[in-house]
């Protein structure tokens, strides 16, 4: 996550934009039939793996985007009508 420099944006929009980016780049690999996940183990809190991903200052490293084919496929799922999920709030 590089932070914005041009404006006064809370650091919790930047990540929160990072979140979005990767959420995109999730479906996009779904689409094409492959797997994709998320993480932020291994070194990504460790300083020095901010710097050798080219970041530094207020940016921060928030993880691993990995990419492959689907070994075992999710089993199908029977979702619930989204009516029994959200309550909309009219007033």
């Amino acid at each position: 996550m590089k932070r914005t420099t041009t404006k006064r944006i809370p650091e919790i929009e930047d990540i929160e934009a990072v979140a979005c980016a990767v959420q995109n780049i999730y479906l996009s690999v779904a689409a094409y039939g492959l797997g994709g996940y998320w993480t932020s183990g291994g070194i990504t809190y460790l300083e020095e793996a901010t710097y050798l991903f080219g970041l530094g200052g207020e940016n921060k490293f928030l993880g691993f985007f990995y990419i492959g084919p689907v070994a075992i496929p999710s089993p199908s799922a029977k979702r619930r009508p989204l009516k029994e999920k959200v309550i909309w709030v009219t007033e």
